[in-house]
């Protein structure tokens, strides 16, 4: 069996998607993916961006790790596979940047030449990016069909290792959710929109760009209005000492207390992100 067989065996069974965004590749990935019968049931997008511009316009690549790093980079495959799986919404995002043994090479373009051959495969599952640096041989076109078997068989063995069946349930989170979800649970995990529609402005514009505003954003007056209605049908959906998980905004974490103490939960813990800010809360159902 193929690495692309495997991927779609796998989403396949899971009900699941992915998306591919390729610079050096070409859209061979997608390619392999699409001869397998029944990809039309996961790949959910393939992109081809071949320029530092497009990286940028579709996937949200910043100027700070090109300046830094170049797109022949691990951080650059992690951003093209995180913006790709945010474009698309699929469940897996593969992507691939790296120098098959051009002719012409731009040296501007990088500071200090990457050796022919150099790749870098980004995989996003499950909210986190990777990415896996190799070293290939060969003519051009040899190192592309090499970096598309690895980056297919990365992708699969990344869903296997971390990939759990999974049910997925449509529902109005600000209401009937414990109807669409009776439980009991041990845990519930939520990263509700938290944004006060007030700091628009402020966003970041890979985030602005990228995440649709009803994803983000909630009205001033009632910012919490999420985290509450959750929190309330936590109480019928967890178990007893079964966990409330929230990504919270850097400065509601004291009224997050206060709600959570209000809706019946106790040993509430805040934790801050890798730049020092609030955001992370975890509670326990008495």
């Amino acid at each position: 069996m193929s690495a692309a067989e495997r991927l779609v065996r796998l989403l396949r069974e899971r009900g699941l998607t992915v998306t591919t965004a390729e610079s050096m590749t070409g859209g061979l990935i997608a390619g392999a993916i699409t001869a397998v019968p029944g990809a039309s049931e996961v790949l959910s997008l393939g992109l081809c961006t071949y320029s530092n511009v497009m990286k940028q316009r579709f996937l949200g690549v910043s100027d700070r790790t090109l300046a830094a790093h170049t797109e022949i980079s691990a951080p650059c495959a992690r951003e093209m596979a995180r913006g790709a799986a945010a474009l698309s919404g699929a469940d897996l995002a593969v992507s691939v940047t790296g120098l098959a043994g051009a002719r012409t090479w731009k040296t501007p373009l990088l500071r200090g030449r990457p050796d022919d051959g150099t790749v870098f495969v980004g995989v996003w599952f499950g909210g986190r990016a990777k990415a896996y640096g190799f070293r290939f041989s060969g003519t051009r076109e040899a190192v592309r069909r090499k970096t598309v078997r690895a980056a297919l068989a990365i992708a699969a063995e990344n869903f296997r290792t971390l990939g759990a069946r999974v049910t997925l349930r449509k529902a109005d989170a600000l209401g009937g959710l414990d109807e669409a979800f009776p439980g009991p649970f041990d845990a519930i995990v939520s990263n509700p929109p938290y944004v006060p529609q007030s700091d628009l402005a402020a966003m970041h514009a890979n985030v602005r760009g990228y995440e649709p505003p009803e994803a983000l954003f909630v009205p001033d007056d009632d910012a919490l209005r999420f985290y509450r209605a959750i929190a309330r049908a936590g109480r019928r959906m967890l178990r007893p000492g079964g966990k409330l998980y929230f990504e919270i905004y850097e400065r509601s974490a004291g009224q997050m207390r206060l709600l959570l103490g209000e809706e019946g939960y106790t040993d509430t813990e805040v934790r801050e992100d890798l730049n020092g800010k609030p955001r992370m809360v975890c509670s326990r159902m008495k």
